[in-house]
């Protein structure tokens, strides 16, 4: 029996790529199907390569590659992807790159560059070696850290885990918050019509709490956005948190629930309510919310940002890996 990779489409890809994600280790709703392929429907560019490779027609793994300018990358790019990963069925992952290192022979290719890999991701435990004993140069690069927290079972043992300044720093911003004098609710929206009616509000917040995220959100990244949490809402993946003070949105913060983990995608806050630390209460109030249901993990993602460290964030770090021929 010898293993086999093809070629295939989205669609012809559909059925095996969901049978490998529940299966997956490390998985991440950026793995997901509709996240890569509406990536590439509006932002991708070169030859779409979804490298499916099985044995004896048993499907073993898929790579979601993209051939562009003699050089091989993932779908999706560093803005919008904060991490990549190949999908591989456990036991077979040296084989699977075995032949996807073969397949990408079929163009004639300088580089291959693979990013955001977080430092357990399965492809940089074994390709790397791999190219190497074929004979190419390999070259592994920090990109970033991604923080994150193992949640324990309440909101007391979290606090525990956080050092004597941060914690105590918490309860004087949420005292402060409690004591201010004006009305503060939170709020967590998953149903889809809230959803698609409170996003203008964040992204106005958004553009407004920050000059590079004003430069981040393009009409096109915003048009990526709005679709996608259409999308994955049928899923039960996306929330949207605000924070009101007297009944006006103040900080908003979009997460993605999925596996056991929550991934805190983006947030925004308006300026005038910075006094009250809105944006980091928010946030502490996100975690707290996936204590009480039971999520495993909170990840922060990419960016070492001081509020992650500030709610007991652990690094992870996120690696490049270039192989290039001789």
């Amino acid at each position: 029996m010898a293993y086999v990779a093809e070629r295939l489409t989205f669609e012809e890809a559909s059925s095996d790529w969901a049978l490998l994600q529940r299966t997956l280790r490390n998985d991440s709703v950026f793995f997901t199907l509709p996240w890569q392929k509406w990536w590439w429907e509006l932002f991708g560019q070169g030859d779409l390569h979804l490298c499916r490779v099985t044995l004896d027609r048993q499907v073993i793994g898929i790579a979601p590659l993209m051939y562009r300018d003699n050089i091989w990358r993932f779908l999706g790019g560093t803005d919008l992807f904060d991490y990549h990963e190949c999908l591989v069925l456990e036991g077979h992952e040296v084989a699977f790159f075995e032949t996807v290192l073969h397949y990408i022979e079929s163009e004639p290719w300088s580089e291959i560059e693979f990013v955001s890999l977080r430092d357990d991701a399965v492809t940089l435990s074994v390709l790397p070696d791999i190219a190497t004993t074929a004979g190419y140069r390999t070259v592994i690069e920090k990109e970033d850290v991604s923080p994150g927290i193992l949640l324990p079972v309440d909101w007391d043992a979290y606090l525990a885990t956080l050092t004597k300044k941060n914690r105590h720093e918490l309860r004087r911003k949420l005292r402060r918050l409690d004591t201010s004098g004006v009305r503060v609710a939170f709020r967590g929206l998953s149903d889809r019509t809230e959803i698609e009616g409170s996003l203008p509000e964040f992204f106005r917040m958004m553009r407004i709490s920050r000059d590079d995220k004003t430069e981040f959100l393009t009409d096109e990244r915003q048009h990526f956005f709005e679709s996608l949490a259409e999308k994955l809402s049928s899923l039960g993946a996306i929330k949207l948190f605000f924070l009101d003070v007297d009944e006006t949105p103040a900080a908003a913060v979009v997460c993605f629930d999925y596996k056991g983990i929550r991934f805190l995608y983006n947030s925004g806050y308006d300026p005038e309510f910075s006094h009250l630390s809105v944006s980091l209460m928010l946030k502490s109030w996100c975690v707290r919310n996936a204590i009480e249901e039971g999520i495993g993990y909170f990840d922060f993602l990419r960016g070492s940002e001081r509020y992650k460290y500030d709610l007991g964030g652990v690094d992870h770090e996120i690696m490049c890996l270039r192989i290039s021929r001789e």
